[in-house]
């Protein structure tokens, strides 16, 4: 029986939505649009590589207010940082789901593609249900980002069993893919799915 769940974060347990950030970092700007700044952070690869910790926060803020021309007084380091991480919002139904497996014993790990600035915020803005995670993996930490397999044996490692008897859940299927590589029996969830009934149908009791 499958006894450590592996639970993506980001379309799961949070929506997000990046043009949320980017419209904030645009205002700021006063001279590129939110698709310029979409195009200049996540279609550059910069945030990517923050994800996978290759900036620290000082550094990526300060790449940002390069990029985006963004002067000292129209944006502090404390204003952007708030504009690029106000991208999230709750999912309900997965939120009341996490103490009921915790309660029944399984092994929660959080599997995140995510940086630091989005990982204080999370932390932060849904830390009653993050408290019933055994350990929290995310990208910025590990140095890897999913679907790379540094990252899944992150998971595997943490979660104490061998990969077969680990289940993840997310909402990317070449991430599914990544963790299917390793042995991981996968569940690939979108708000339609009912996710406590795929659990029960892989063996997970509620």
């Amino acid at each position: 029986m499958t006894s450590s769940l592996l639970i993506d974060f980001g379309n799961v347990i949070g929506f997000f939505d990046h043009g949320r950030a980017c419209r904030a970092l645009a205002r700021l700007s006063g001279r590129l649009t939110a698709e310029a700044v979409y195009a200049e952070l996540f279609g550059s690869g910069l945030a990517t590589q923050y994800e996978r910790g290759e900036f620290d926060t000082p550094a990526f803020l300060a790449e940002i207010a390069r990029r985006l021309r963004i002067g000292e007084g129209n944006g502090t380091g404390e204003t952007l940082a708030e504009a690029f991480s106000d991208i999230f919002w709750p999912n309900p139904p997965v939120i009341e789901l996490i103490p009921r497996l915790a309660e029944a014993g399984h092994r929660l790990i959080l599997a995140s593609n995510t940086n630091e600035l989005h990982s204080i915020r999370f932390r932060r803005d849904f830390a009653s249900t993050l408290a019933h995670f055994d350990v929290l993996v995310m990208s910025h930490e590990v140095g890897a980002v999913k679907p790379e397999r540094r990252f899944f044996e992150r998971c595997v490692g943490e979660a104490g069993r061998p990969p077969e008897e680990c289940l993840y859940v997310d909402d990317v299927e070449a991430y599914l893919e990544g963790a299917r590589a390793l042995g991981i029996r996968t569940i690939r969830y979108a708000p339609e799915v009912n996710l406590a009934a795929r659990l029960i149908e892989a063996g997970l009791k509620l």
